[in-house]
Formats: structure tokens, sequence, C-alpha cells
């Protein structure tokens, strides 16, 4: 099962429902921001959180989460400012 690198973010109004997120999310990943998390998963386990994270959004109220998938190569070249949490490999990243 290939595995991919993710940033999850969310913009989510409502307390409890963003309370509900970050609980699933954590299943999943890690949070690096109160909206923002990382994970690695599987297209299988990406479609899961993704249909699991779904209840929670209210589209008609404007709010959002967004997928994106990382390739490694670009993961590499990402610059991280403040706390870095996840790395693997030995590719070049800095943290100021």
């Amino acid at each position: 099962m290939a595995m991919s690198r993710w940033v999850v973010s969310y913009d989510i109004q409502k307390n409890k429902n963003r309370r509900r997120i970050q609980k699933e999310f954590e299943r999943f990943g890690f949070l690096v921001q109160k909206s923002v998390g990382e994970a690695e998963l599987s297209d299988a386990e990406a479609k899961k959180l993704a249909a699991i994270l779904s209840c929670y959004v209210r589209p008609w109220k404007k709010e959002s989460i967004r997928f994106f998938r990382v390739c490694e190569a670009c993961w590499k070249e990402s610059i991280f400012l403040g706390k870095k949490m996840m790395e693997q490999g030995s590719g070049d990243i800095f943290v100021i």
C-alpha cells in the first residue's frame, strides 16, 4: 500500500464541529496548527478520512476542508519556519 504525505486544512466556523474534526483527524495524523494537519496516508485512508470529516462541513456557511497531496520531492523542497513536525528521509529540511 503506497503512502503519500498529505496536508489537510479546514475552515470551520462552529467550535463543536471544529473540535470533532480535530479529534477525528488525530486518529490519522497530527495537527501542526489549529486548523492544519499533516498525515501519511494511503489513497484509501485519505478517502476514508475525507468521508468521515465531510459530515462536519456546512458548505452553505462557506466552510471547507482541503486535502493536499505533497510528493516526496516537493516535501524535500519545502521550507519550514518554526517547529518541524514530520520528517522522513534525508532531504534537506530547514527549520528557522
